[in-house]
């Protein structure tokens, strides 16, 4: 900005002088408009040249970025794989310890996800409440219809009663999920503690019935990842 300006002033004295026709007045006038943009640049160049020595981030200019929020995806967050068909892995996790670790920690952890299902993925009623119960807090104060059962990779549970409304949309910490948002046993992770997983950082606002020991639960913006389960190295950040 100041170079431009002094280029700006620099061009108003040539202009000045060039239409001095002679006259000394207007002459003189122009010599200290040029004499003004040469201190200017001088002044500029060592003020900036000090600053440099200093601390070059002074002067260094770091652009305007637009943090784009990534969609995270379970299946790149896996150090080992397995599919979803026994709960023998999980139950194995879920009786391990995790009271003694502390920030800093490093270790393996069994992941799953979790979303919010949608009318239209499942062929009828029943399939559909079943997946809500699954993945969420059922409307209604939780609500479960106590006279049906639902069956599938894990142990039965009991499907939502048939509502109207939003639904998923409340943690159990009372905050909306969203993208980077884990459940996880809030005995040894309590709501708002962090864990990196691969670089990536999620914060516990979420625990479920199902969520114990060294088994932590991602919040997944569409439910297609949701049959991938595995094993994945986990940073624990704060808590």
């Amino acid at each position: 900005i100041v170079g431009i300006l002094a280029a700006v002033v620099l061009m108003i004295g040539g202009v000045i002088w060039i239409t001095a026709g002679g006259n000394a007045s207007r002459i003189g006038e122009a010599k200290a408009w040029i004499a003004a943009s040469l201190s200017g640049l001088v002044i500029a160049l060592c003020s900036y040249t000090i600053l440099y020595y200093v601390n070059p981030s002074l002067v260094n200019f770091n652009p305007l970025g637009i943090k784009i929020v990534e969609k995270i995806l379970l299946s790149e967050q896996l150090i080992d794989q397995s599919n979803f068909k026994s709960g023998i892995l999980a139950n194995q996790y879920k009786a391990m310890d995790c009271k003694n670790l502390k920030e800093g920690d490093k270790d393996n952890f069994f992941i799953t996800s979790y979303c919010k299902p949608l009318r239209s993925e499942f062929s009828s009623d029943g399939a559909f409440l079943c997946a809500v119960a699954l993945n969420c807090w059922c409307p209604n104060n939780n609500k479960r219809d106590t006279s049906k059962t639902c069956s599938g990779s894990v142990e039965p549970w009991n499907p939502c009663l048939s509502f109207e409304g939003d639904y998923c949309d409340k943690t159990k910490s009372g905050s909306t999920p969203t993208v980077g948002t884990i459940a996880a046993d809030i005995s040894c992770f309590p709501f708002g503690s962090i864990i990196a997983i691969n670089g990536k950082d999620y914060t516990v606002k979420d625990t479920g019935s199902a969520i114990k020991g060294k088994r932590i639960d991602i919040w997944s913006e569409g439910c297609k990842n949701l049959p991938m389960t595995g094993v994945a190295n986990v940073t624990i950040k704060s808590k």
